[in-house]
């Protein structure tokens, strides 16, 4: 399996980075042969006007206390860059998704707690809400712009707002074996700018509203669909044409 991505991994002609899931580990906090082949399980990246931080949930689907103050000291040195994380756990859970939800506004760091409470947390998160809360009290701090997960085999969007300043969190099907029965597998073309401003047309594909699911630009017709096809791609152009 590693031969195979690795075959066109290499062939890429743009700056790629990996981000460790859960099936990248032996056992939690274990995984030698990811980090032979592939390097760091948590790491930050400049490009530019650019920081991106990519962030371990291990096998049970959380960021331990040591990587999360790693993670503050390495924002802290980069105050004038725009922030982008990503982790393969997502922070926010199907609820979100089952019941629509597009925009989520808070007040203060406080607000989280009733987000935990109300369900709107993915399980593994919730399960550890000290750490959770600290996640998002970073993102928030440090005005991370755009948070990007998987694992979960379907889409999910959600913009919070926090000081009139919208963080985008994204969550894309990908290609896993298995998905959500209806969903389709998918990939995102996402353009943010050096000014941190996200181009919310290219979030979704087709224009698609960020809670019409699935909405990644999709690369097979479905699962359950039949004659089921992969390999199936659309390309979608945006803005203008």
């Amino acid at each position: 399996a590693w031969e195979v991505i690795l075959s066109n991994w290499l062939k890429l002609r743009v700056p790629s980075y990996a981000v460790i899931g859960n099936h990248d580990h032996e056992s939690e906090g274990v995984a030698e042969v990811y980090t032979r082949i592939m390097g760091y399980k948590n790491y930050s990246i400049v490009i530019g006007n650019f920081l991106i931080l990519a962030l371990n949930t291990d096998m049970d689907g959380w960021v331990r206390p040591d990587q999360l103050k790693w993670a503050e000291r390495v924002l802290s040195q980069h105050m004038d860059k725009v922030k982008i994380m990503a982790f393969h756990h997502p922070l926010f859970g199907y609820k979100v998704r089952d019941e629509k939800i597009e925009v989520i506004e808070v007040k203060s760091l406080d607000d989280f707690d009733k987000l935990l409470n109300e369900g709107y947390i993915y399980s593994s998160w919730s399960k550890h809400p000290n750490e959770a809360k600290e996640l998002f009290r970073l993102i928030l701090q440090y005005d991370v712009r755009l948070i990007l997960s998987g694992h979960i085999h379907t889409d999910l969007n959600v913009i919070v707002i926090h000081n009139k300043t919208k963080h985008y969190f994204i969550t894309t099907s990908g290609v896993p074996l298995a998905i959500r029965g209806g969903d389709k597998r998918g990939f995102r073309l996402i353009k943010i700018f050096a000014n941190g401003a996200v181009d919310e047309s290219t979030i979704t594909y087709a224009n698609k509203a960020l809670s019409d699911y699935p909405n990644s630009i999709p690369i097979d017709l479905g699962e359950g669909v039949e004659p089921y096809k992969i390999g199936f791609i659309e390309y979608y152009y945006a803005p203008a044409n």
